[in-house]
Order: structure tokens, then C-alpha cells, then sequence
């Protein structure tokens, strides 16, 4: 297992973790930038910033690969140039990582808010985010014939999944104790 993934992990998953948008993207950033390097580095290719391998990537037609996967990590990578250029922070860097993590749900089929119990939807938003580049993460790793048996995903569903089972109920049945957020 990679030692940086491991750190990264074990932060993001701390019940005290302050969630900071730069340096969460850098650090993911970097993480799937190593991945990424890999899989280009197996088909004898090579380029400098991310932007470029994805887009190179993405030419080389993996058989293991949807179009969509390349789209969603250009999408990511478009976060990554809003923190580089402070003119884009008068938006809300979330609306575009939620786009990364949309397409990254819709790709392996789940809904990220069905999936985690987090208190509040912005802490919900995060841990998705959390869970879908862990996903991102894999797969590179996958196609760049890294495949082993760590999966930082499960780490995030361990961590983050709440009991689903125990939410599903109806307003009628909770009276004035219910402290469940309802969707």
C-alpha cells in the first residue's frame, strides 16, 4: 500500500478532520497523478501535468475504461485549476467537484447520498467526494496492473456507511423523538 495514501486516508477519516478544499485537492490530486503516471508509464507514454495525461489517457481507448471515467477526471481536474486561478473563487469550488462525483456515482452505479448517513448535506457531499476518488483511485491503479487487495474505498465505507436499514422509516413511527435526517 502506498504510504502518502495511507496518511491521506487515515486524516480524511479522523472523526476531528477539518475538511479544507485546496488541500484536500492537492493531496488527492497528487495521489491520482501518481496512479495516472503509472498507467501512461505502462503504455510507454509520459506527460508532465494532469490535465495532459488525462487527456492522453483517455486516446488510448482502455478496454476497462468508459469514455465517462476520462471525463470525470478532467472534470476533476478543472477543481484543481480554480484553486490555482483566485479570479474562479467567487464561486463555490463544490458545484464543480460534485460534478466529479456525480459522474464517478452514475459510472459505478450507487447514489452516494443513499449510501452514507452523514449528518448534514455538505458532510455528506465530502464523504461522496471521499468515496468517489477512492474509487478513482482504484481504478487507476487497476488499469496501470496494480491490482491488489487494498481497497481504500472499503476503508471509506467502513468508516462513513452508516446503518442504512435503521433509516428507513416513516415519520409516523419516530413521533416527536425523531432525530433522523430524512431526504
Amino acid at each position: 500500500m502506498d504510504h502518502n495514501l495511507n496518511n491521506f486516508l487515515q486524516e480524511i477519516s479522523a472523526p476531528d478532520y477539518l475538511f479544507n478544499e485546496r488541500d484536500f485537492f492537492a493531496q488527492a490530486g497528487s495521489l491520482l497523478q501518481l496512479q495516472l503516471r503509472e498507467y501512461l508509464s505502462l503504455e510507454n507514454r509520459r506527460e508532465n501535468s494532469f490535465y495532459k495525461s488525462v487527456c492522453t489517457a483517455r486516446k488510448l481507448n482502455n478496454a476497462d475504461t468508459d469514455k465517462k471515467f476520462w471525463q470525470a477526471l478532467l472534470s476533476f481536474d478543472s477543481v484543481l485549476d480554480s484553486f490555482v486561478m483566485p479570479e474562479s473563487r467567487c464561486q463555490r469550488n463544490c458545484r464543480k467537484w460534485l460534478r466529479f462525483v456525480n459522474m464517478i456515482e452514475e459510472l459505478q452505479g450507487y447514489k452516494g447520498s443513499q449510501v452514507f448517513s452523514a449528518a448534514g448535506i455538505y458532510k455528506k457531499q465530502q464523504v461522496r467526494l471521499f468515496f468517489a476518488v477512492m474509487l478513482t483511485w482504484e481504478h487507476l491503479r487497476y488499469i496501470a496492473g496494480n491490482d491488489d487487495q487494498f481497497s481504500p474505498s472499503s476503508e471509506i465505507l467502513a468508516v462513513f456507511a452508516g446503518d442504512t436499514q435503521s433509516h428507513e422509516h416513516s415519520h409516523e413511527h419516530c413521533g416527536d423523538n425523531c432525530d433522523h435526517e430524512h431526504e
